[in-house]
């Protein structure tokens, strides 16, 4: 016993022992375009959580630049989050990902920058 209506049984034929179902032109036509738009929506979420987390580092280099003082900023926790936004930054360019590239490059180079300034302004405490 067979399923599926006449049109789709004729619509299937054998090719070297593989099933070979044909797809008329709009199938194929949206599937494409729902592939794009899984591409697109991706991408719109990649950019939207790496601006967020890229711009969330911004207020605490301005806050060093205008206060000079970077005591409460951990060089360590800096050190290893700059080294975990280049593992990422290298993971961006393997898998080609524009989003991950282009903002673990901007957030690496805030981070470094706040490295800076907390070495520049971070003076013992003058008893």
């Amino acid at each position: 016993m067979e399923f599926g209506s006449h049109e789709e049984r004729a619509r299937k034929q054998s090719y070297r022992g593989y099933s070979v179902i044909h797809c008329s032109p709009n199938a194929l036509q949206a599937q494409w375009v729902e592939e794009r738009l899984l591409n697109l929506v991706t991408e719109i979420v990649g950019f939207s959580a790496g601006t967020l987390t890229t711009l969330c580092w911004t207020p605490q280099a301005i806050k060093i630049l205008r206060s000079r003082d970077a005591r409460s900023i951990s060089l360590l926790t800096q050190g290893v989050f700059v080294s975990g936004c280049s593992l990422w930054l290298i993971y961006g360019l393997l898998i080609q990902s524009m989003s991950i590239v282009i903002f673990n490059i901007i957030t690496v180079l805030l981070n470094v920058l706040i490295i800076g300034l907390k070495l520049r302004y971070d003076h013992p405490a003058a008893d």
